[in-house]
């Protein structure tokens, strides 16, 4: 017995050998490409993925069994560069495959999303809707190492077109066809928004449901440009109607170094000006229709806050519901990153028409407090919109700034070609300088005004608005000053030119009166110092336009000694003033001729100004003036002297004429 037991032992031990140097032989002397279809069929027993290895293929028993694959093409719209497979050898033979590791680096994997949808609504026999998992084998993975994957996820039936990258995974006990799901796992990587330019860096735990198309992300952590938002983001129906459900908050985010990254020279122009942002959200996002539902929204701007609800529909036509307040809100660094991150929106002279033209809104806003700009700051704002079929009614439009109520109504129709635009504003105590200063003007004018506007126009950029500009504008200043143009300076100069000809005309220093007004008229522009200014009382605009053109203008200008009044043109097609203006004395000039000084304090100074609105150009008639003052000057002071001989002198009996006349015509060489 013992005989036949030891028999029985070496034979085992003999066709153990041998199928350990058959082992080794097929290592070492098969060639393990032979068997590609063999493995993609296994490939595909499991997944149900079609499987075209194009790469060389390597097996090793020692110190574990393991299959190296490389360049291996998915379902012909996806590659692996490199898998390694390590696998239980006596798995083999149970029901379940057992791979202690799963190793896939350089993974590139396209999803389409409409094809997935299309996919699973064909309609298929009885035999193919069987459940997959009864025609697949079984397999469960210990550990999974995927590096370097590349995922990128189109749906042109939602507008989605995103690309993974860079993304390292590592998850344990990964069960294929069974029935347990996917144990949650880590995953990070760079998420791009191909359409819009835009990268973001993502590090989550993701819980996956195949069965459901969800998508649990949380914790979420999501880096853009330095700035980090965390939270929780879900998934839904990722293949059929991709649904986002998402809770962000942003804490402590310095608005400087988010510019900086944006804008290369933001540090040069702006190296003091930084803000503290914070933001609370919580929103869901619908990809069929575009739509984004804000239940809360929280912005805060250091003090400030921003506070409501919106929702938001990004595909035609845009519609946008909304109820929102703000309090000590500072929107300008909110402005300064816009800008930013979309240099390219229209602005300016220029207006996102094709945008606005589809634009579907209703909604309220209130606020106090709130600095748009540096020099545009609302104290208060209260406004109700609505948008529909493309004609747009803001009314009433209420909101404190320059430190004067404004009340304003605003109507647009956008469903032409050009759009039309209508506009009301009422408002007093107005800081007219400021107001000036919002539009990027030159310091023009400062005072306290009162405003009546009452305006409309067509077109799709602001050239074109206002070269059809139709209706009026009033307004009224009081206690301000007028830049461009010294008036008191100006007049003074004229009155002191007239008494200096007339005393020299009767010194005999001047032999031609014309030539030497010539030489004296352009020496008015000597009292026009570095930035001359007159200072006024009141100051008074009107103007009646039409598509443009104002032809019916008026400027009045008062000071403490002269008033100024004007009545002209103002063409914004053609960027032109075309004013005559007269300048009067509010009291009598210092002259010791009493007839003189009544003339030139009744009888005006005229001065043309012309050139354009922004840089308009003055031409005070010097030479005319001080020519008809003089003339006038000589001809009161002839018939005062003539007055006097005609009482003692008669006519003679050698001439007709009057000692009068003859007085006169022998003074005329003086009015040369």
């Amino acid at each position: 017995m013992a005989w036949i037991l030891g028999k029985i032992i070496k034979v085992v031990l003999i066709l153990a050998f041998a199928a350990a140097l058959v082992a080794v032989a097929a290592v070492m002397f098969i060639n393990p490409n032979d068997f590609k279809e063999e493995i993609t069929n296994a490939l595909h027993s499991y997944t149900g993925q079609e499987f075209t290895i194009k790469g060389n293929v390597q097996w090793t028993l020692r110190p574990d069994v393991a299959i190296y694959i490389e360049n291996i093409d998915v379902n012909k719209n996806s590659n692996i560069k490199q898998i390694a497979i390590y696998i239980d050898p006596w798995s083999i033979f149970a029901d379940t495959l057992v791979i202690e590791n799963l190793q896939i680096i350089q993974a590139s994997l396209n999803i389409d999303l409409p094809s997935i949808r299309t996919h699973e609504t064909t309609k298929q026999s009885p035999e193919q809707n069987k459940p997959r998992n009864n025609k697949r084998k079984h397999a469960n993975i210990k550990r999974t190492d995927i590096q370097e994957a590349t995922i990128l996820i189109t749906d042109k039936d939602n507008g989605i077109n995103w690309e993974l990258k860079n993304i390292n995974l590592d998850f344990n006990n990964l069960v294929i066809n069974g029935a347990n799901k996917f144990a949650p796992f880590a995953l990070q990587g760079q998420l791009i928004d191909l359409e819009h330019k835009q990268s973001f860096t993502i590090d989550t735990t993701v819980d996956l449901g195949l069965q459901d198309h969800t998508v649990d992300l949380d914790p979420i952590r999501i880096t853009w440009n330095d700035i980090t938002f965390t939270g929780n983001m879900e998934i839904l129906q990722y293949a059929s109607q991709p649904m986002i459900d998402a809770k962000l908050n942003l804490e402590g985010a310095e608005t400087a170094e988010l510019l900086q990254h944006l804008d290369p020279y933001y540090q040069q122009l702006n190296p003091s000006e930084n803000h503290t942002l914070g933001l609370d959200i919580a929103f869901k996002y619908y990809s069929q229709g575009k739509i984004l539902d804000v239940s809360t929204l929280e912005l805060k701007i250091d003090e400030g806050a921003l506070n409501g609800l919106v929702k938001l529909s990004f595909a035609p036509p845009y519609q946008a519901n909304f109820e929102l307040m703000a309090n000590d809100m500072n929107f300008e660094p909110i402005m300064s990153i816009t800008r930013s991150m979309f240099p390219q929106t229209p602005a300016g002279n220029s207006m996102a028409y094709n945008l606005i033209k589809n634009v579907s809104m209703s909604g309220k806003f209130i606020g106090k407090n709130l600095l748009l700009s540096s020099n545009f700051q609302l104290d208060q704002i209260s406004l109700q919109a609505v948008v529909q079929d493309q004609k747009a009614q803001i009314s009433p439009v209420t909101f404190g700034a320059f430190g004067s109520l404004h009340n304003m109504t605003l109507y647009a129709d956008m469903s032409d070609d050009l759009p039309f635009v209508q506009i009301t504003e009422q408002a007093d105590n107005v800081d007219f300088g400021r107001l000036v200063s919002l539009f990027g003007l030159p310091e023009t004018i400062t005072g306290t005004a009162a405003l009546k506007a009452n305006l409309e126009a067509t077109g799709k950029d602001m050239a074109s608005i206002a070269n059809s500009l139709t209706g009026g504008i009033n307004i009224t200043l009081r206690n301000g000053k007028y830049y461009g143009l010294n008036l008191d300076e100006l007049a003074n100069f004229e009155i002191n030119l007239i008494k200096d000809t007339f005393n020299k005309l009767a010194s005999g220093q001047i032999s031609n009166l014309k030539s030497y007004l010539t030489d004296q008229s352009s020496k008015w522009i000597d009292t026009q110092r570095q930035n001359p200014y007159t200072e006024f009382k009141n100051a008074d605009f009107k103007a009646k336009f039409n598509v443009g053109v104002s032809k019916d203008s008026s400027i009045s200008i008062i000071t403490k000694d002269y008033t100024l009044k004007a009545n002209g043109s103002i063409d914004f097609v053609q960027d032109e003033l075309n004013f005559i203006a007269k300048i009067t004395s509010n009291r009598e000039p210092k002259i010791e001729i009493v007839k003189l000084a009544k003339y030139l304090q009744e009888t005006p100074f005229t001065m043309t100004i012309t050139g354009s609105p922004t840089k308009p150009i003055y031409g005070p008639e010097i030479r005319k003036y001080t020519t008809t003052s003089i003339e006038l000057l000589l001809k009161a002071a002839m018939e005062t002297a003539t007055t006097k001989m005609v009482e003692a002198t008669p006519p003679n009996q050698k001439t007709t004429q009057t000692a009068n006349e003859l007085f006169v015509n022998s003074l005329q060489v003086l009015k040369r």
